[in-house]
């Protein structure tokens, strides 16, 4: 009995070894899950492309050429004085109507003063920037100096007779003032004549200066002669010709 209980223990126990044991299954290697998950990288937002702008042309200024058009001028509001030279010391030579456009022909150096040629007439004079207005390309204006002023009037004085021996010492005195219409100087002088019209004398050359259209006396001047009769001139030569004239007679 006990052999039959060894072998079937050992039958046992050989088929128990011939079993495969089981094939564990593999161990995953632990994962570690974070504690916090980390926040997801924002996707790059796409770029917006511009629209296309285009790079502006930059067209050059064109360059004005100014017209040379006739520098005119004209009266405002009043009828303007013309005067002979560029100023009020000048004496008016005619009146300017207002609105009414003429060519200026030349002007003083700082343009406050036009030389114009009055409407209508060949006299040529000036007016004040101050009542004007103006057009045209006033750089086209010639600068010229104002005008030297000139004799407009004389006179002359003495006695009408003299009395006395016509041996020759039958003596007269002159006296005589000259007027000029603006600044300048005048030269002048005297000369006396007979009846025939012979010149019997002539004076020194004097001169005056006027510093504005003014009238003022002249040198005065005499004359011895035997009897007869007399014409006794007062000439302003320079810058013009004006004569003042007197007749006398010298009887004994």
């Amino acid at each position: 009995m006990k052999k039959i209980a060894w072998i079937v223990l050992f039958l046992v126990l050989g088929n128990a070894c011939s079993l495969t044991a089981p094939i564990a299954a593999p161990t995953a290697a632990p994962t570690t899950v974070p504690t916090s998950l980390p926040s997801p990288s924002p996707l790059p937002l796409p770029t917006s492309t511009p629209a296309f702008t285009a790079t502006p042309v930059l067209t050059p200024t064109e360059t004005v050429t100014p017209t040379l058009s006739t520098p005119m001028v004209e009266a405002v509001n009043h009828i303007a004085n013309c005067r002979f030279g560029p100023g009020e010391d000048y004496l008016p030579v005619g009146t300017f109507p207002p609105n009414q456009w003429v060519p200026i022909d030349a002007s003083t150096g700082d343009q406050s003063w036009w030389r114009i040629e009055l409407p209508n007439t060949t006299t040529y004079c000036w007016i004040s920037n101050s009542i004007t207005q103006t057009s045209g390309d006033l750089s086209q204006v010639n600068v010229v100096r104002p005008p030297g002023g000139l004799a407009i009037g004389a006179t002359v004085s003495g006695e009408g007779e003299v009395i006395g021996p016509c041996s020759g010492s039958n003596t007269n005195h002159f006296t005589g003032t000259l007027t000029i219409n603006g600044p300048g100087e005048i030269l002048y002088v005297w000369e006396i004549y007979n009846a025939a019209g012979d010149r019997l004398a002539k004076s020194s050359t004097y001169s005056l200066i006027f510093h504005t259209s003014e009238t003022l006396a002249v040198s005065p001047w005499s004359f011895s002669g035997g009897c007869g009769n007399y014409v006794v001139d007062l000439k302003a030569f320079n810058p013009n010709t004006f004569v003042a004239t007197f007749s006398y007679k010298a009887v004994p």
